[in-house]
């Protein structure tokens, strides 16, 4: 990890990316001069501006003089990211946001954070291993860092005229780039900042424009975006953008907790890979947050189980998983006695297996009682559920819920038919229905059930 001093203007490299305690530094490494621990420090959020940004290998022949003279005004007017400055070697801009971040950590009351990070200049993107590793280590640095500054270039903050402010503020790009979603989850203290470097406010006092404009609530947006369900992540996710398509699934690394080696190159498989390594990382134990599955695409006639896009997801911001609700997906209960498998596998070719819970033959008590009381019934109900294994067509219920107008809990489902090839694929991909169920499992007191396993395809046909 490489930080910049805001007193010398040097960047200084070889800090761990998270500290050791000493007797962890003494198992990794040999040498006691080896720095274990890594010094406070502040860390910027911004947008790149294409053309416009110092980077890495510019900045040592950069004269730091033009770091120490701070004016009091953007001296870049405000254009837009279509019209770039004809001179794409006018660095005014960036020279201009890493003196006011600089300006920001010097000015602090705490005199041992004198060090500041900063993408464009600690990062050398012409590594590609270093880009790769930055990452996946990014979240975990905006974690740790003593506060984030977060600057605004699209925004003019007047103090005599709140209304036209704010507007600004909701309105700023910030608010749609894939990268600082998790630069605005993951700082533990986050201040705001103009064009100009004027003061705006704190994520709390900001709380309620920030939630206007991201639609993450403020419950998510003040520490608590764990408890999220994957679909509501993959929903705040929907509605960014990034210049490179990839980026779609490695901005959001962090925020599933996920590792994955950057593949440039690979276009929208990426965001697959995403969603593949989240199952593949998921506990076996836990029962699996299906809400990643509750996605609708009007786009799409069929598809596998895992959405293509992360737009998708764009209306998934209500789906719920309760973890006290879930069940596990391979459960059987064969003669009263439970059963437990996989609930859904995937192998390292991405071919997944769906396990859908099925009703089975009924126990001697509950078919004593349809023989003498209720034998209109059982010739009605019964042969729809015996024969359910062997339909071509399923309602799959999902393990997650939605909140009706009555306040009641809705399990979601999803349509799925079985192709030629004998692999399912899911129809009706424009629509998630209710359930009038709330879990996963058909009724067992009238009989057992068990496990139907799915093949999936991967398979997406377009409209």
């Amino acid at each position: 990890m490489r930080l910049l001093d805001v007193d010398t203007f040097e960047i200084q490299s070889g800090y761990p990316d998270q500290d050791l305690t000493d007797a962890k530094g003494q198992l990794w490494y040999e040498s006691s001069k080896k720095t274990l621990h890594t010094p406070k420090y502040a860390i910027l959020s911004h947008r790149w501006r294409q053309g416009e940004e110092v980077k890495f290998q510019d900045f040592s022949s950069l004269p730091k003089e033009q770091l120490r003279g701070f004016p009091s005004r953007n001296p870049v007017p405000i254009h837009s990211s279509d019209n770039p400055p004809q001179d794409q070697n006018d660095f005014s801009s960036s020279i201009y946001k890493i003196a006011g971040a600089c300006k920001q950590v010097r000015e602090t009351d705490d005199q041992a954070m004198r060090k500041l990070w900063i993408d464009t200049i600690c990062v050398n993107q012409g590594d590609a291993q270093e880009v790769s590793t930055s990452i996946n280590s990014m979240f975990r640095w905006y974690r740790n860092a003593e506060v984030c500054y977060v600057y605004l270039f699209d925004v003019s903050w007047d103090f005599t005229d709140p209304s036209s402010s704010q507007k600004q503020f909701v309105k700023s790009d910030w608010f749609c780039r894939g990268w600082t979603l998790q630069e605005l989850l993951a700082p533990r203290k986050i201040k705001f900042f103009d064009r100009d470097w004027k003061y705006i406010g704190t994520k709390e006092d900001l709380i309620t424009h920030i939630v206007a404009a991201t639609r993450i609530s403020a419950e998510h947006l003040g520490g608590a975006f764990r408890s999220a369900s994957l679909g509501q992540k993959m929903s705040w996710l929907a509605r960014r953008t990034t210049e490179r398509i990839e980026d779609r699934a490695y901005c959001a690394l962090g925020i599933f907790g996920i590792y994955l080696d950057t593949r440039y190159g690979s276009g929208e498989d990426e965001f697959m890979r995403l969603q593949e390594e989240i199952i593949r990382s998921w506990a076996k134990e836990v029962p699996f947050d299906e809400s990643l599955f509750a996605w609708r695409a009007d786009q799409i006639e069929s598809s596998g189980i895992l959405a293509p896009a992360p737009g998708c997801f764009r209306d998934a911001g209500d789906i719920m998983f309760l973890p006290h609700m879930a069940k596990h997906r391979g459960e059987q209960l064969l003669t009263g006695l439970k059963i437990r498998g996989p609930g859904m596998e995937i192998d390292n070719a991405g071919q997944m297996t769906l396990m859908v819970p099925c009703l089975g033959y009924m126990p001697a008590g509950a078919a004593g009682y349809f023989l003498t009381l209720g034998a209109a019934y059982l010739l009605t109900t019964t042969p729809a559920f015996v024969y359910q294994a062997r339909r071509k067509h399923r309602e799959v219920q999902l393990n997650c819920w939605t909140k009706g107008a009555d306040g009641k809990l809705h399990t979601k489902k999803i349509k799925m038919e079985c192709a030629k090839d004998q692999r399912w694929r899911r129809i009706d991909c424009g629509k998630l229905y209710d359930s009038s169920s709330t879990t996963l499992y058909p009724s067992a007191w009238l009989s057992n059930h068990f496990i139907r396993q799915l093949k999936l395809t991967d398979e997406i046909k377009y409209r």
